[in-house]
């Protein structure tokens, strides 16, 4: 007679070894996750910004108009200045927030007068320097 000591299956011990070890795997990577989603936040906000100065630009040369970003807090707008109409309102992602040196205004001619815009995230910040010629510097 043949007796088998067929266990099949994990201990509980075995079990609470392997969750606790995923637990601190999971443990270690959170700070680098939550600083890459604040880096990303912050590096997506200042690229759909310039992406916007070049529409504004693009439609003030195209329609032969003055147009202007106009900077609050949280949010910006591009409006055409005659009659005065606003195009769209962007607001800022989740903790970032903007201050600008002044309002940006593309003629028909393409120039305006050069600003700087300062993205702020937690423990980072971000400029956007427009230029007279319209182009932008992340």
């Amino acid at each position: 007679m043949r007796t088998s000591n067929d266990n099949r299956g994990f201990s509980l011990i075995e079990l609470m070894v392997v969750l606790v070890v995923f637990g601190l795997m999971v443990a270690a990577t959170i700070p680098s996750t939550t600083r890459f989603a604040r880096t990303g936040r912050l590096m997506g906000a200042a690229r759909v910004l310039a992406a916007d100065v070049h529409q504004a630009r693009a439609i003030a040369s195209m329609r032969r108009r003055s147009y202007e970003i106009t900077f609050a807090s949280g949010r910006y707008a591009i409006v055409r200045t005659s009659p005065r109409e606003t195009l769209r309102v962007r607001e800022m992602p989740y903790q970032v927030t903007m201050s600008a040196t002044d309002t940006a205004t593309f003629f028909p001619w393409g120039v305006t007068s050069p600003i700087t815009v300062t993205l702020t995230g937690p423990g980072q910040t971000r400029t956007v320097q427009i230029r007279a010629t319209g182009s932008v510097q992340l």
